[in-house]
């Protein structure tokens, strides 16, 4: 250190190029940490992006390499060389040289000079088009060569846009025409190698500003023309979904970085369905279906088509003229039904959001189509393809068996988008057509119609519940339906008791078990389409009490689980049916700090095992930590749960300190080192199998006395006894305690 309070360090030799970090100590041992850095320089580039540079001068150079380091100005400058090593000159003799900025010791940029400026030769010629280079000066003020070429390109024109308006929820395919002047400046093999395509498209909209700029492709037009000899003169992109309405300028770029070219486009509703009426039909189809949603008369012109498909089936034609504008009643809907609005709203769990008074459009000449000859269980194809008659050799089967079988479809409405392409297909091979390319349709809608057929079931879940019933009955199966104008519902009989099912595919409802006190053995389940004819499914579903918890011991455990947790209550059961949904449920208890969405609190399921009517046991698991507290609960079922109320902590035990100390110690004591440890745990010491409080408790550490005096133990030098803490009765063995004199 020198008088001015300055430390002073020779600065080593050091073998390439690097950032070192600077640090101080004084001792030798500790060390300052403030990430002062120290570069050794010696720059060399591996890459430049773009390799293409506008002649306005706009573009901004990154360079990529090695050995970067921010020098004062002086010192950290670029020099644009060109194909014979020379200098180039820009404005009064002067080379040109710009200073670049690193943002790491391996990335740097720097800007580039107009195209007018730049002149070659000495000064002879302008650069033009022709290749040059960039050199960054090195620690000797030489210039570090490299062979990456770089030029200047012509501005593209952009000459036509094939669209003006895409759907907020589109990615709809935009062609633009454009003049590369290929031959008159720029290089095909140039572009081909080195450009990097983009369209933009920016809100004109002050107040919410938004850009997104998507990748783009240079082609031959019509696509698909392979054609060598000709040279790629339009563009084409994909619009990104915007997601609102607005108004837009697209412009276009060859570097990924300069734009030419300002178009308006236009983003309009999105093209989206939010209920169908009726949503099922029979399988031979013409169900007049009402579509209800938004964006069927906001394109731009309005004749522009729309198609309703329903599945993979032939798509219809949207026809405006039976589109109305209007605002959404839950009445006007319901009224389509023949069924209470409430049972129609558990069915439309995925639907849309929508309230009385909200904008809305209504299509009403939809019709399903007919599928009964296309939809075959044996897998022989669709249409009106017939059946393989080598499935059938042998077989009783009725057409009926195998045709017509329903199931469910999406309902889905989407633009189709004309492009010209070049057919590669035989027979038809160089001719060009217009091809449709689909969209929006797979973002339009979930929603869907359901061809219906009797229902078979294959599972129900769960298969326990409480005798005040509520437990959600979930039956899976196949055919299930719900068409409302047949008046046919999904019921479902527990025991003698009836009860409305809810219907949420076609595989699947869902019934609310009746009360019972049949808890003595399993009742029988049916179910059924029309609350009449039943269904036996061989499932069985049994009643029990609600169990209620009064106790847990041990209060805590180690965080490495395994401690065996006592549940002490009534009316526990033992259901031989339901052993893998008996569990207990471990769920974290979380600070309001964490900001921890209820759904993502830390939960974690054990096992449970029935000992009698008053006791349950179940192990701690592991993944918790050391502090952690959870609350537990108890489930026969894993649907329905005890109430949680009673709190287990999780401790963590590290390590003891000392390990051994004179066997006449007075007012010393052994840390025991942790987390989670808590005062109101039962928590001892023990030295030599004899058992004490600790000095203190605190969360982080236990204090044990180094002698019990009080137990008559009276340690001798060289003494080495078992040394154990014991935390509500889970004894952790800590090994040997050693005196000395």
């Amino acid at each position: 250190m020198n008088e001015a309070g300055q430390v002073v360090c020779k600065i080593p030799k050091y073998p390439a190029p690097e950032t070192l970090v600077v640090d101080v100590s004084f001792n030798g041992q500790d060390y300052t940490n403030d990430g002062v850095t120290y570069g050794f320089m010696d720059p060399y580039v591996l890459g430049i992006s773009p390799r293409m540079i506008s002649t306005s001068g706009s573009t901004h150079l990154t360079l990529h390499g090695y050995g970067f380091v921010q020098m004062d100005d002086s010192m950290s400058v670029v020099v644009y060389k060109d194909q014979k090593g020379e200098a180039a000159q820009c404005g009064s003799g002067n080379i040109c040289t710009k200073i670049y900025k690193v943002k790491d010791e391996h990335t740097t940029s720097v800007g580039t000079f107009a195209q007018s400026e730049m002149m070659v030769n000495k000064g002879g010629k302008n650069v033009e088009f022709e290749p040059f280079y960039l050199n960054m000066m090195n620690p000797d003020r030489d210039w570090s060569t490299n062979n990456i070429d770089i030029c200047y390109y012509k501005d593209v024109v952009a000459n036509k846009v094939s669209s003006s308006f895409a759907y907020a929820n589109e990615e709809k395919p935009v062609i633009v025409q454009a003049d590369f002047s290929w031959n008159k400046g720029n290089s095909y093999k140039n572009f081909r190698k080195y450009a990097k395509v983009t369209c933009r498209f920016t809100s004109t909209n002050a107040d919410k500003p938004k850009q997104v700029v998507v990748d783009a492709i240079m082609e031959t037009s019509p696509i698909g023309a392979y054609d060598k000899a000709a040279l790629p003169d339009q563009i084409r992109c994909r619009t990104p979904k915007w997601g609102t309405v607005d108004t837009t300028n697209l412009d276009f770029s060859v570097n990924g970085q300069d734009y030419f070219g300002q178009y308006p486009y236009n983003f309009v509703d999105k093209l989206q369905i939010y209920r169908i009426a009726p949503m099922a039909g029979p399988v031979e189809g013409a169900t007049k279906v009402k579509i209800y949603g938004s964006g069927f008369l906001s394109s731009m012109p309005k004749e522009s088509e729309l198609y309703l498909k329903f599945g993979t089936n032939e798509m219809q034609k949207i026809d405006k003229a039976a589109v109305t504008e209007g605002t959404w009643t839950d009445d006007e809907y319901y009224n389509d039904f023949h069924f209470p609005k409430q049972l129609l709203h558990q069915a439309e769990q995925s639907d849309h959001p929508i309230a009385d008074g909200d904008a809305v459009v209504k299509y009403v000449a939809a019709k399903s189509p007919d599928v009964s000859s296309s939809l075959s269980p044996l897998g022989v194809g669709g249409g009106d393809s017939k059946p393989d008659k080598r499935l059938l050799e042998g077989s009783t089967a009725d057409p009926s068996d195998w045709r017509g079988v329903g199931g469910p479809v999406y309902v889905q409405i989407g633009e189709r988008v004309l492009l010209k392409e070049v057919s590669h297909q035989p027979g038809s091979s160089g001719q060009i057509s217009t091809d449709p390319i689909d969209t929006v349709f797979h973002d339009s809608s979930n929603l869907e119609f359901y061809y219906y057929r009797t229902p078979s079931v294959y599972k129900i879940d769960p298969n326990s519940g409480l005798t005040s019933g509520g437990t959600d009955l979930t039956i899976t199966g196949a055919w299930f339906m719900q068409k409302p104008e047949y008046g046919v519902f999904p019921f479902c009989k527990v025991g003698e008791h009836v009860v409305r099912g809810r219907f949420i595919q076609t595989n699947r409802i869902i019934c609310k078990t009746p009360p019972s006190d049949a808890t003595g053995a399993p009742s029988s389940i049916a179910v059924s389409l029309n609350g009449v004819d039943w269904k036996e499914t061989n499932f069985h579903f049994s009643y029990y009490e609600r169990p209620v918890i009064t106790d847990v011991a041990p209060k805590s455990g180690d965080a490495a689980g395994g401690t065996e947790l006592w549940l002490k209550g009534t009316r526990f059961s033992n259901i031989t049916q339901a052993l893998k949904t008996v569990q207990c449920r471990f769920r974290k208890i979380v600070n309001n700090s964490e900001n921890i969405d209820e759904t993502d609190v830390p939960t974690k399921f054990i096992p449970a095992y029935f000992i009698d009517k008053e006791t349950m046991k179940c192990g701690t698991p592991a993944g918790f930590v050391g502090g952690d507290q959870v609350r537990v609960d108890l489930t026969f079922n894993g649907f329905d749960y005890t109430d949680a109320s009673y709190v287990f902590s999780y401790y963590s035990i590290y390590s003891s300190f000392p390990k051994s100390g004179p066997f006449d110690a007075n007012n010393q004591h052994i840390q025991v080192k942790g987390k989670g440890f808590r005062p109101e745990s039962t928590i001892l010491c023990g030295l030599n199998k004899v058992e004490v409080a600790p000095l203190k408790i605190e969360p982080d550490v236990i204090r044990c006395p180094m002698i019990i005096d009080e137990s008559g133990v009276q340690p001798a030098d060289k003494d080495s006894v078992p040394f154990m803490v014991s935390i509500d009765q889970n004894k952790h063995d800590l090994g040997n305690f050693h005196y000395y004199k």
